[in-house]
């Protein structure tokens, strides 16, 4: 109907979903709901940005103070967390393997199902193992380059 095969819509199905589109757009249910959700919550919002900027803020400082150890630190950090993650999903994949557990592709309305499957964790760890290796190929070819510019960043923190 909408051009799933390839084809142009015809002129119809284009001003029945320009249509639609506008029901739900003008729709005061819709609206009046982000509204109400927006002023209830409005104080999170503004906390949480103001806690941003405050972090930004102090990183930038403890860059300026501590420029070279925070930032190997921050690589050694990401190297770890991209370890740890890629070993506790194998981990799983293999605990779950063993354990026989089944793979049910049906939509699942509770999320947390989808991490008792074998096939979820494979995914994970496939994902996770290829960012790290990724890094630390990376790593491997420009770590020069990186305690270059730690250096210029420390020289023009001074």
């Amino acid at each position: 109907m909408f051009g799933d095969d390839g084809s142009i819509p015809p002129d119809k199905a284009v001003n029945d979903s320009e249509k639609y589109i506008g029901q739900v757009v003008n729709s005061e249910g819709v609206i009046t709901k982000i509204v109400h959700d927006l002023s209830k919550s409005w104080w999170q919002i503004l906390t949480l940005v103001i806690a941003a900027g405050v972090l930004a803020f102090l990183w930038t400082v403890i860059l300026r103070i501590l420029g070279g150890f925070m930032i190997w630190t921050s690589i050694i950090a990401i190297l770890g967390v991209l370890g740890a993650g890629c070993g506790y999903s194998w981990f799983k994949w293999t605990t779950l393997m063993k354990a026989g557990a089944v793979d049910d592709f049906s939509f699942q309305p509770i999320f947390s199902v989808y991490f008792e499957m074998p096939t979820t964790w494979l995914v994970v760890a496939i994902i996770v193992s290829a960012a790290l290796l990724l890094l630390l190929l990376i790593l491997l070819f420009v770590r020069k380059r990186i305690s270059i510019a730690v250096a210029l960043i420390e020289e023009s923190s001074r």
